[in-house]
């Protein structure tokens, strides 16, 4: 009748069916969480998978590459990538460079053709080249 802590066996029972129910589902909330992250954790290599091309290719047998296949190659094609993005800002700064040198250039040309000094010189030269062009059809 009474268990061996004084309370009665019935409680005991109670207690007991109480504790295992608690435990089951402690131990289902446990696996529902587990199997969502591993769900979670899958979803994220398929499209890892999808989003690398060189992951994107199924092996001799059919099979999907392995995960760790996909990690590997999946830092490859970052740094592959970011090779590719070191290499165009260095293009970039070099282009930029030669827009500000011929933005330089251009300027300078304009002042030489505003400037009266050379406005002066200029008739002269087209005026020596006519000359010179008309004495070869004359002669």
């Amino acid at each position: 009748m009474f268990g061996a802590n004084g309370g009665s066996a019935s409680s005991g029972a109670r207690s007991s069916s109480t504790s295992v129910s608690y435990k089951e589902r402690r131990r289902e909330a446990h696996t529902r969480k587990r199997n969502k992250r591993r769900d979670a954790i899958k979803k994220g290599y398929d499209y890892l998978q999808d989003l690398v091309p060189a992951c994107q290719q199924v092996d001799s047998a059919g099979h999907k590459v392995s995960k760790a296949t996909v990690l590997q190659k999946s830092i490859d094609y970052i740094q592959f990538v970011q090779q590719q993005k070191k290499k165009q800002e260095d293009d970039l700064s070099l282009l930029r460079k030669e827009v500000i040198a011929l933005q330089i250039m251009r300027a300078n040309y304009e002042q030489l053709v505003k400037s009266p000094s050379v406005a002066a010189i200029k008739p002269r030269r087209i005026s020596c080249q006519v000359r010179s062009s008309s004495r070869r059809f004359s002669s």
